[in-house]
């Protein structure tokens, strides 16, 4: 239902009046700001994850005792998988 109404408004309005029609909009664009958001941050994770997991265990060999805890740190591991995922080359970036 939600897709229809996207699609006829793009197709029939040029500028949304009507705040109802803003409002059901509003909506939809939130949930899928929503998914967007929760699916690269889940990606983000898990990869910063296992990157982290290599850090410690190297650090940890090299006698960096405190380097233990950054595999628990959730912080860290979302750093790395955010400059991981924004450093991988795009589709696009591959065609050229």
């Amino acid at each position: 239902m939600e897709r229809i109404q996207v699609w006829l408004t793009l197709r029939l309005v040029k500028r949304v009046r009507s705040p109802s029609l803003a409002k059901v909009l509003d909506g939809i664009v939130g949930k899928l700001v929503s998914s967007l958001q929760s699916r690269v941050l889940n990606r983000a994770l898990s990869i910063g994850a296992s990157i982290a997991f290599k850090h410690s265990s190297l650090a940890l060999d090299w006698g960096y005792e405190e380097a233990e805890g950054w595999v628990c740190d959730k912080q860290f591991a979302l750093f790395l998988g955010l400059m991981c995922v924004n450093s991988t080359p795009s589709v696009e970036d591959r065609r050229r």
